[in-house]
């Protein structure tokens, strides 16, 4: 994971999430997501299936 100075310079990060996903904008599996994938270094792809 990458050190965060403070809450303004993370809030100023250019988001990595990638629009075209099926995720609802306010449920708490876009908002975790989200997080995670902005929180890595690291290229990431993540599957899901169609259960949700």
């Amino acid at each position: 994971m990458k050190n965060i100075g403070n809450l303004k310079e993370f809030a100023t990060t250019p988001d990595r999430f990638q629009g075209g996903h099926r995720l609802c904008p306010g449920c708490a599996h876009s908002i975790i997501v989200r997080e995670v994938v902005n929180a890595t270094e690291d290229d990431i792809v993540v599957y899901y299936s169609n259960w949700l």
